[in-house]
C-alpha cells in the first residue's frame, strides 16, 4: 500500500483509519502482510502494530513532481524486493509496473475541472500536468477505486475505463466528528477568539472551485442584514493567495463579523460543527469531500449548492440553492435558521445518513476488491 502522496489532511486521515483495519483484515484471511510504503511520521508513534500482518518501509517525504520523479525510479525497485500480490494505491497517479496488479484510487477531481476556474498560469499547468499523468496511470491500473458513485460515473464515461474494472467505496467517518456537545467546545472557541454559537459556518481550503465568495456575499448582502447579531466563519486555509485575497473584501463595518481563520486543527473544528446555528458549503468541485460527512455527522442544518458531488452525499438532509445564485443562498440560509419541524427533521436525515460512511465498512469493501484482483485478474491487466 504506497502512501507516499498522503500529504493533504483527508489522505493522512485516510491512510491512518484505513490501513491498521486493513491489516488485521488480511491478517484474519489467511496470514497474510499488509506492508506500506510511508513518510517518516505519517504512522503515529504511539500505534503498535501485530508485526506478522503489518510492516512500515519508511522513505523521504517528497511533495508533487519530486515525489512522481521518486517514485518512478524506487517502485519498481521495492516492489521487486517485497513481491506483493498487489500494489494499492489510494491515489490516481502511480507508475506502471511490469508484473504486479495494481490498483489506484480518484479522489482528485480538481485536474479534470481546473478549466471552469480562473487561476493563476502555474497553478493551470500544475493541473494540466496532473490530469495527464492521471489519465495515463488509470489507464494502465488493473483496477480503479472511485470514491463516490459521480466519481464512478466520470471514470466509466471521460476516461472509458471499463465498467467492471471499476468499484466505488466511501470514506468512512471520522469518529472525532459528533452532535455530543463537549464541554470544552466553548473553551475552544473562546480561545480562537469566536463566539460560543449564533453563527455560520463554512470548511474548505481557499480555492475557486468552493465558491466561497458566495457565501460571504450572501452574508454581506442580505443575512447580516436579516440577523444582526449573527456571524460568519469560514475555516480553510488560504491555497490560492489570490482568491483568498478576493473572498476576503468585504465592508470594514463586516470586520468584526467574519472571520477568516485558515487551517484549523480537528478538536476545534468539531466545535464548530458541533456550534455553529448551520453549515453552508458551495463547491462545485469534489470527489468524496471529508466536510459534508463530517458536517452531517456533527447534526449541522446544512445549505448546499444543488451540484453533483455535494448533492450525493447530502441526500435529503440539506437545503439546496443553484449554485452561484448568492440571492437564492441567502434565502436558504434565512430558512434553515428557522426553529420548525422541517429544519429538525433535516438534522435527524443528517445524523443517519451519516452512519452510512464508516471506516470499518470502507476496509472492508477495500479488502474484499484488493483480494478478488489478487485472485482473479492477471497481473498485466491493463484498462484498455
Amino acid at each position: 500500500m504506497n502512501l507516499l502522496s498522503a500529504g493533504s489532511g483527508g489522505a493522512v486521515n485516510y491512510a491512518r483509519n484505513l490501513a491498521p483495519v486493513l491489516a488485521e483484515k488480511i491478517r484474519s484471511s489467511g496470514g497474510g502482510k499488509l506492508t506500506i510504503l510511508a513518510y517518516p511520521g505519517l504512522v503515529p508513534a504511539g500505534n503498535t502494530f501485530d508485526p506478522t500482518s503489518f510492516q512500515v518501509m519508511e522513505y523521504p517525504h517528497l511533495n508533487g513532481l519530486r515525489r512522481v520523479v521518486w517514485e518512478q525510479f524506487h517502485i519498481k525497485r521495492i516492489v521487486a524486493k517485497t513481491q506483493p500480490d498487489v500494489l494499492f494505491t489510494p491515489y490516481q497517479i502511480a507508475p506502471a509496473v511490469h508484473g504486479v496488479r495494481t490498483v489506484l484510487m480518484l479522489r482528485n477531481m480538481e485536474p479534470f475541472r481546473f478549466r471552469d476556474y480562473k487561476s493563476p498560469p502555474l497553478k493551470n499547468l500544475r493541473n494540466l500536468l496532473l490530469r495527464e499523468l492521471s489519465r495515463a496511470a488509470i489507464i494502465q491500473a488493473t483496477h480503479v477505486i472511485a470514491v463516490a458513485q459521480h466519481v464512478e460515473e466520470f471514470l466509466i464515461r471521460d476516461i472509458r475505463v471499463p465498467a467492471n474494472n471499476v468499484s466505488m467505496i466511501y470514506h468512512g467517518r471520522d469518529k472525532r466528528f459528533s452532535s455530543d456537545f463537549r464541554t470544552h467546545d466553548a473553551e475552544l472557541l473562546r480561545a480562537a477568539q469566536l463566539p460560543p454559537s449564533n453563527f455560520i459556518l463554512t470548511c474548505g481550503s481557499l480555492l475557486p472551485y468552493r465558491r466561497c465568495e458566495d457565501i460571504v456575499r450572501a452574508f454581506v448582502e442580505r443575512t447580516s442584514k436579516e440577523f444582526p447579531t449573527l456571524s460568519l466563519v469560514v475555516a480553510g486555509a488560504p491555497l490560492d493567495v489570490d482568491y483568498a485575497a478576493l473572498t476576503c473584501s468585504f465592508p470594514q463595518n463586516l470586520k468584526h463579523r467574519i472571520c477568516f481563520l485558515g487551517h484549523v486543527n480537528a478538536d476545534l473544528l468539531a466545535a464548530l460543527y458541533r456550534r455553529s446555528a448551520t453549515f453552508v458549503s458551495a463547491s462545485e468541485v469534489e470527489a468524496c469531500p471529508n466536510i459534508a460527512i463530517e458536517a452531517m455527522a456533527s447534526g449541522c442544518r446544512i445549505v448546499s449548492a444543488n451540484t453533483v458531488p455535494l448533492m450525493e452525499l447530502f441526500g435529503d438532509s440539506a437545503l439546496y440553492y443553484q449554485s452561484r445564485n448568492w440571492q437564492e443562498l441567502a434565502n436558504r440560509i434565512t430558512e434553515s435558521l428557522s426553529a420548525d419541524g422541517a429544519a429538525a427533521n433535516r438534522v435527524s436525515l443528517a445524523l443517519r445518513r451519516s452512519e452510512r460512511f464508516s471506516w470499518e465498512t470502507c476496509a472492508q469493501q477495500t479488502f474484499d476488491l484488493l483480494h478478488r484482483v489478487a485472485n482473479t485478474l492477471p497481473a498485466n491487466h491493463k484498462n484498455k
